[in-house]
């Protein structure tokens, strides 16, 4: 677990340039969240423990930039990055097709719990619980929430679009920072060979 501390200033670089370079360069129509990426392609290659650790880094790290609440953009990397590695468990090893199927199911389970916590925490932090939590614990529905977690469902919404060209876009994207922690990691740490 001591690769915690080669994710502080990874992370952080990545942060940085996610929040002031990668807006201004967007990659086929949107912005590439590469926090999540490398926190995927670190957790695909080492334990679940180690990937939800590198999410967490990362995604404080993008709350400190952002105006998201604290913490939204953490939990939200954190359970796709778990996720994923679970999901991984059942599927024979690959390198290529693998880490595409995955990309694509992180972004997406990024999304829909990064939106659901917003949806959740706002209303709290704009002086309104009304409009959160409190009528899901009382059983009743909640004027918006409702309307927003049928909405996910709908494919014109212009939100689900972008979520899922984002998806798109991370399923292609993860490959080469896969590759390159892949490589990386083989050049420092080769594999003792016996004869």
């Amino acid at each position: 677990m001591r690769s915690i501390y080669l994710a502080i200033p990874i992370m952080l670089l990545l942060a940085i340039g996610q929040a002031t370079i990668m807006p201004k360069f967007p990659v086929l129509g949107f912005v590439p969240l590469l926090t999540l990426l490398v926190a995927l392609a670190w957790g695909l290659l080492h334990t679940i423990e180690e990937g939800v650790a590198w999410a967490f880094v990362g995604g404080l790290f993008v709350d400190m930039f952002s105006i998201s609440p604290v913490g939204a953009t953490s939990l939200s990397m954190m359970a796709a990055v778990a996720t994923v590695i679970l999901i991984k468990r059942n599927f024979p090893e690959s390198r290529v097709l693998l880490p595409i199927i995955l990309g694509f199911t992180a972004t997406f389970v990024y999304w829909f719990v990064y939106l659901l916590m917003l949806r959740i925490v706002v209303p709290f932090i704009m002086g309104d619980p009304a409009l959160g939590i409190d009528h899901l614990l009382q059983g009743t529905s909640a004027p918006g929430l409702s309307a927003d977690i049928t909405s996910l469902y709908t494919i014109n919404q212009t939100t689900i679009g972008y979520g899922l060209l984002l998806a798109f876009g991370h399923s292609l994207l993860v490959l080469p920072v896969y590759w390159i922690i892949y490589t990386i990691e083989r050049l420092l740490n080769p594999r003792r060979v016996e004869i």
